[in-house]
């Protein structure tokens, strides 16, 4: 009986061996490795090779590697929690067959009460993740060109990988170098300088909240200065007449600028307090605040929240029109729910569109409206502001079954609108540019992607440039 029992036992201890080390299809597991103790405790390169450790599943299931890595390394304590920090995949052009490589970070919290920092590389291939690293600390690898590459020298899928392509000259003229992560902003003080405004720090994470101004010569493309400004969250930007107005708030619980970094004519910057709080001023006399209360003039709420549901019947600034009249819409985020002008002398309200239409730009007595901004092509509208006459800018095209548009803006002067547009099919995407006058598609650039993504489009001047980001070096460009 005891016999017996014994084998039963052996045999129920072999099968949930079994069962914790999966093998994906195509791949091999090195037998002599895998049943090596000291092997099955360790995550350098050739004993994770040897174990070929799988797992069905998404990148939030690679927590079980980052717990077990804790375990092994650690096996005095328990692991109490684990929790995701970080992440990125590189995209799956990059890997033949569908497969993709990614990199998860997570904050693993033990009995002892330390948290640990894990770093899980992975490879995603036929729906079954493989574990191709673990890594620790200051090891920790923090660009996407290093995991690819950590991923390429890995023989299960050396053959799998591609290289890095370059952005291709012809598309674009000119191409300047950035090497900023974090862009909030573009601006231009003069037709030759570039102002990006870095975020280095929100703040939220209990760190000091700070800027980075970097200037740019646009025809020698380089970094002519920088300049940091820490305490201080970034609220807005904008420039006139050559004079740069960066607001920021000191409180990051109170969301309305308290301070400004002006900067002058001559190009010297000043940090001052702001005696008016105001986010919008109309005239001298007339100052507007659209916050979560609602929109108030000089101190008095005009238009109040209303309603159970805050977040969608919250009505929301959008553009001054003249002196005393500017124009909102109601609604949050995701959907509007009318678009108006409100006159600061009647205290009246007057609906220019309804449910759906999303203000996009205000160009003299132009405003751009669009009803679907994935399909901007017979949906952008053009209001004048004082007949109040709309028309549709662009037309309808038949060439754009199952594609939409991801991004697009309407230039300073209004006369073009710069668009991208991508191809639900090929996910391949697509400059365009259109002329507001006739409604025509002008320019049709195809874009690169294997090198990067497009992360923002931007004016320098009425030329249209575009905040592009490339996988190789990873860090940001301007094209245009």
């Amino acid at each position: 009986m005891r016999r017996a029992l014994f084998l039963l036992l052996s045999f129920l201890l072999v099968l949930t061996a079994c069962s914790q080390h999966t093998v994906s299809e195509g791949t091999h597991q090195n037998q002599d490795d895998a049943g090596d103790p000291d092997t099955l405790l360790s995550y350098d390169r050739d004993s994770v090779i040897a174990r070929n450790e799988t797992m069905n599943g998404t990148f939030t299931d690679t927590s079980v590697w980052a717990s077990d890595y804790c375990l092994n390394s650690y096996p005095e304590h328990d692991v109490v929690k684990c929790e995701f920090e970080s992440g990125f995949v590189s995209p799956d052009t990059y890997m033949s067959g569908g497969g993709i490589c990614g990199s998860v970070i997570w904050n693993v919290d033990l009995s002892s009460g330390d948290t640990r920092k894990i770093q899980v590389i992975y490879v995603e291939y036929d729906g079954v993740l493989t574990l191709c690293g673990v890594f620790e600390g200051d090891s920790v690898m923090t660009s996407r060109p290093a995991v690819y590459t950590f991923v390429a020298a890995d023989p299960r899928f050396a053959s799998l990988c591609t290289y890095f392509p370059k952005i291709s000259s012809t598309l674009f003229e000119n191409v300047l170098s950035l090497n900023v992560q974090s862009i909030e902003s573009i601006l231009m003080p003069d037709s030759d300088t570039l102002l990006a405004v870095d975020i280095l720090s929100y703040g939220y994470d209990g760190s000091e909240p700070a800027i980075c101004l970097h200037f740019f010569s646009v025809s020698s493309k380089s970094e002519l200065r920088r300049v940091e400004i820490k305490g201080y969250s970034y609220y807005d930007s904008s420039v006139s007449d050559g004079v740069v107005s960066i607001l920021l708030r000191a409180d990051l619980h109170v969301y309305k600028p308290t301070h400004e970094y002006r900067i002058g004519a001559t190009g010297e910057g000043k940090l001052t307090e702001l005696s008016d709080k105001s986010v919008y001023r109309l005239s001298p006399s007339v100052s507007v605040v659209s916050d979560e209360s609602g929109i108030s003039v000089n101190g008095e709420t005009v238009l109040p929240v209303k309603g159970e549901y805050t977040e969608i019947s919250l009505p929301v600034f959008f553009s001054a029109l003249d002196g005393h009249r500017f124009i909102y819409y109601n609604g949050g985020w995701e959907w509007t729910w009318s678009v108006c002008i409100y006159d600061v002398e009647t205290k009246t309200s007057t609906e220019l569109f309804g449910e759906g239409y999303i203000p996009i730009a205000c160009v003299g007595s132009k405003l751009y409206t669009v009803y679907d901004r994935y399909d901007i092509c017979g949906n952008l509208w053009e209001t004048d502001l004082e007949t109040f006459d709309s028309r549709q800018v662009l037309d309808k095209r038949t060439d754009d079954a199952d594609t939409e548009i991801s991004d697009f803006k309407i230039s300073p002067d209004g006369k073009t609108v710069t668009a991208i547009r991508i191809d639900n099919q090929t996910h391949e995407e697509t400059l365009e540019i259109y002329s507001t006058e006739t409604g025509k598609l002008t320019v049709k650039k195809p874009l690169d992607l294997r090198s990067g993504y497009c992360k923002n489009i931007y004016f320098l001047g009425i030329e249209p440039a575009l905040l592009f980001h490339r996988y190789d070096t990873d860090s940001d460009v301007l094209l245009w």
